[in-house]
């Protein structure tokens, strides 16, 4: 019996050996692809060495698939930096992919083509915050991976991005995407001493008081004092914080709803499933059961609450809105893109889809910070012309 192990166990080891990942290898091709893409996006490397760079990932990604490894942190590194890649890729880079393709060679992954398929679409009795559910879960295992990669800002605000990327019109999805944004302007002001001081101004003094209950996340406080700064004197900072600060608690009012969704769903399953009554020898739903019935009356309290957040997002496009009006040339990307996350927010999706089209045409994006916000202007746009 023993040798019969022993060649079971020899087998075992051999078979564990081919599928096991170099990851000296990985790393090697994640570093040349991470160092074309920073020498491309500082105009030193041509279309077809960030194209090649491309391929680098590609190849990452097949040996990764190979071996079963989605969502190790180095196989997260490489996914992220792909889908970064993929997003920020030109005409002209396109282009020179399709003519390195076109000499063969590395296979495309197939696994980022394949669009998400909603949940249990013909379920009679539908979540109506599953989509933010998942969503949630997907945000998670950003924050999981974040968590490893805090002190690497560009690695942070690539998987960040591609989270966002992956859950357009969702809350988490937003969240994300001001996170994403959060570790780029850490990443380009690092060591530059670049924190916003506020001009010594009497209009200023409130915004002051109004930025420190924010931080304080006391929100509904602060609106009256950047109310008070714009009366004195109406500037695109005030306008810009009350904007930031009415999104926050747009956002704040939406995480609250989900909270408390997900406690409530089991209960309403429990009461659904325990809503049935004997009828003679049958078995009988019953719709007026008093546990269900009240369960669903908490259903229809938390969606009336949505309609706090919508009209949060609205009193933050106005801001917004402002702040554009108030601009050199009537144009102010940062505010063009939280216009556009406010519509989405709000769920005006055909005004939504209008105000996209004219923001992904109209903004050409001069750095890191201003393409994530173009290209995740795209990716909503692309979203909500899939949607029927």
């Amino acid at each position: 019996m023993r040798p019969v192990l022993f060649v079971i166990f020899g087998a075992a080891l051999a078979a564990a050996g081919c599928c096991a990942l170099d990851e000296g290898e990985l790393t090697k091709l994640r570093d040349e692809a991470t160092a074309i893409q920073k020498a491309y996006g500082e105009g030193k490397a041509t279309p077809e060495e960030y194209a090649a760079g491309i391929l680098k990932l590609e190849q990452a990604l097949n040996i990764l698939e190979k071996a079963g490894d989605t969502n190790s942190t180095l196989a997260q590194d490489i996914t992220a930096q792909y889908f970064w890649a993929k997003r920020f890729s030109n005409v002209f880079v396109i282009k020179a992919l399709e003519a390195l393709r076109a000499k063969g060679g590395v296979v495309p992954p197939t696994r980022f083509d394949k669009p998400r398929t909603p949940r249990n679409p013909n379920d009679p009795n539908p979540d109506p915050f599953a989509e933010q559910m998942d969503a949630k879960k997907a945000f998670e295992e950003a924050l999981a991976y974040v968590e490893k990669r805090k002190d690497d800002d560009m690695a942070v605000a690539r998987r960040f991005f591609q989270m966002a990327g992956e859950w357009p019109g969702t809350d988490y999805g937003m969240k994300a995407m001001g996170l994403a944004r959060d570790a780029i302007l850490h990443f380009a002001s690092k060591g530059a001493g670049q924190e916003e001081k506020l001009p010594e101004t009497p209009e200023m003094e409130p915004v002051k008081k109004a930025d420190a209950l924010v931080d304080a996340g006391k929100y509904r406080e602060a609106f009256p004092l950047y109310m008070a700064s714009i009366r004195q004197k109406e500037t695109d900072i005030a306008e810009r914080r009350l904007g930031r600060a009415q999104f926050g608690y747009a956002m704040k009012l939406r995480e609250e709803i989900l909270a408390a969704w997900e406690e409530l769903k089991p209960k309403l399953e429990e009461a659904r499933q325990n809503a049935y009554v004997m009828n003679g020898k049958d078995r009988v739903f019953d719709p007026q059961n008093p546990r269900l019935a009240a369960a669903m009356a908490e259903q229809q309290k938390l969606v009336a609450r949505v309609n706090d957040a919508k009209a949060a997002f609205g009193a933050a496009q106005r801001a917004f809105e402002a702040v554009v009006r108030l601009a050199a040339e009537k144009k102010d990307l940062e505010a063009a893109a939280y216009i556009a996350l406010c519509l989405r927010g709000a769920e005006r999706v055909a005004d939504a889809k209008t105000f996209l089209q004219r923001f992904v045409k109209d903004y050409e994006p001069k750095s890191d910070y201003e393409r994530i916000l173009v290209e995740y202007g795209k990716i909503e746009l692309e979203s909500l012309a899939a949607k029927k």
